[in-house]
């Protein structure tokens, strides 16, 4: 597959160095290319003209007066959770969604720097979530920007309900590792033709170093700790590599992302790796597994998602 990748300082650079190890044709550009044409994927951390083909990243967030314009009512607030769904302007919505549970904050209990530190996300096949996306003045907006990729629907939570505070029309806090992180196949193959997973659990976290984020140009150090057991689990978009030896000029190590059916059993795995890494001021949660249970847990009292026995009930019923 041929796969265009604009920009090779972004995090979606890690993206497409993973799918030319997978065995794609991979392009990289440092800018948009007069003619974006010849490509089945492109991946990109820059605004691009819509394309006929899956536009990957492009982080574009709507305005509040688009949102409104398309039927929402957007409040000023945190996120506490997104749902993000799969869109294809010439296909429509994908059946399934995920529910996603971001940190802010660089240290446990969302203390420190409000930045985004990682994410757990739930496959879900509850029509319950379908519905905030089946809005006909969002749909029609996508296909008229050609949108092939997520859309992202955020959220903040009150104590008896919850509000919308904004529409993406991309993956963010790092989503996009963790749900490439459940694909069973080649990464291309998923953004070609998306297709519906086992109801389970993957998270994102973040790894940095001091003096993040603070300063973005530290001195530079060595990382060890990169087996090929750890990298098929970890995002490194800054690994430069001389000789036998790798080392870092950026604060942000990498994204460290896992699987399981069980939330505590992925994040565990994620920590698994973030430990394993070894290099100098290292930082990174510890928390996100109990963070997301506390948020999931209020949206199953608010009919939002299904709780852990209605799931069980339908894996078990007949088809």
């Amino acid at each position: 597959m041929k796969i265009l990748v604009i920009n090779t300082r972004g995090l979606i650079k890690a993206i497409g160095d993973q799918m030319s190890l997978e065995g794609d044709e991979v392009t990289i550009s440092p800018m948009v290319p007069d003619q974006v044409t010849g490509f089945d994927l492109i991946l990109t951390d820059k605004r691009i003209p819509s394309q006929d083909v899956p536009v990957i990243g492009g982080d574009e967030d709507l305005p509040f007066a688009v949102i409104k314009a398309l039927g929402y009512f957007p409040v000023q607030g945190p996120t506490d959770f997104i749902l993000t769904r799969w869109f294809d302007h010439a296909n429509g919505w994908n059946d399934q969604v995920l529910v996603g549970f971001p940190l802010m904050g660089l240290m446990n209990e969302d203390l420190g720097p409000r930045v985004p530190t990682g994410i757990a996300l739930r496959y879900s096949n509850s029509s319950q979530i379908r519905i905030p996306f089946d809005v006909p003045n969002l749909k029609n907006a996508l296909e008229k920007m050609l949108h092939v990729g997520f859309v992202t629907i955020k959220y903040t939570l009150t104590p008896d309900s919850y509000n919308i505070t904004g529409i993406s029309t991309y993956a963010p806090y790092y989503s996009l590792f963790a749900i490439l992180e459940g694909c069973p196949d080649k990464l291309s193959d998923f953004f070609i033709n998306p297709t519906s997973l086992k109801e389970s659990w993957i998270v994102s976290l973040l790894l940095t170093r001091t003096p993040f984020p603070y300063h973005l140009e530290p001195k530079r150090v060595f990382i060890k700790g990169l087996t090929s057991k750890v990298q098929k689990h970890f995002w490194t978009p800054y690994l430069s590599s001389h000789r036998n030896s790798n080392y870092l000029d950026n604060p942000l190590v990498g994204i460290s992302s896992a699987w399981s059916m069980e939330l505590t059993e992925a994040n565990r795995r994620a920590l698994r790796t973030c430990r394993a890494i070894q290099v100098e001021g290292k930082q990174f949660r510890t928390d996100l597994a109990a963070n997301a249970q506390r948020k999931w847990a209020k949206l199953v009292k608010l009919n939002l998602v299904p709780s852990r026995e209605e799931v069980r009930s339908r894996e078990v019923s007949p088809t």
